[in-house]
């Protein structure tokens, strides 16, 4: 058991080495959380709210899209220094981690920019009409179904999403 620990501790540090590199930035809407709200916390917030249980939490498809989004933001964007500069190295790997996990569980294209998949997620929840929804996935950047793919936004089990977030609140 303490091999397997320290096995996943250096593949996340060499994730992290290698991850400081090139990290694909994205952006949320300067409205999303309100006039003047600090965006970078209130996605982490938001985003752990979501995911803070093993079992995903009765939320709709939108709100869930929502906070996937979220998770692909914030993957970039504690990875970018400026005010994350003093995070800890384990959970800015960690967060990326938890951004590929969503990729992973959504069947998003590995060629995939992270602009466009945050904005594939904010288009998913902005309506609660599955016909919009399924067209907002149906973008050659997921290579699920529109129906599987929304499938998994609503079913996915990120652990280490959960975990991630939890780190980076800390």
């Amino acid at each position: 058991m303490a091999i397997t620990r320290y096995t996943s501790i250096l593949a996340l540090l060499l994730l992290g080495a290698c991850a400081s590199e090139r990290v694909d930035f994205s952006k949320l809407p300067q409205d999303m959380f309100g006039p003047g709200q600090d965006i970078d916390n209130s996605a982490r917030i938001e985003a752990s709210r979501a995911f803070d249980s093993d079992v995903p939490p009765l939320m709709s498809v939108a709100q869930r899209a929502r906070a996937m989004a979220e998770v692909e933001f914030l993957g970039g964007e504690l990875n970018s220094g400026g005010e994350w500069s003093n995070l800890a190295g384990i959970t800015q790997a960690e967060m990326l981690q938890a951004r590929q996990e969503v990729r992973d569980a959504l069947g998003i294209a590995p060629t995939a920019r992270s602009q466009q998949i945050v904005d594939a997620l904010l288009a998913v929840s902005r309506t609660e009409n599955a016909a919009a929804q399924a067209a907002a996935v149906t973008s050659p950047i997921f290579t699920l179904s529109p129906q599987a793919t929304l499938d998994h936004i609503q079913n996915a089990r990120l652990p280490r999403t959960r975990h991630a977030l939890g780190d980076a609140g800390r």
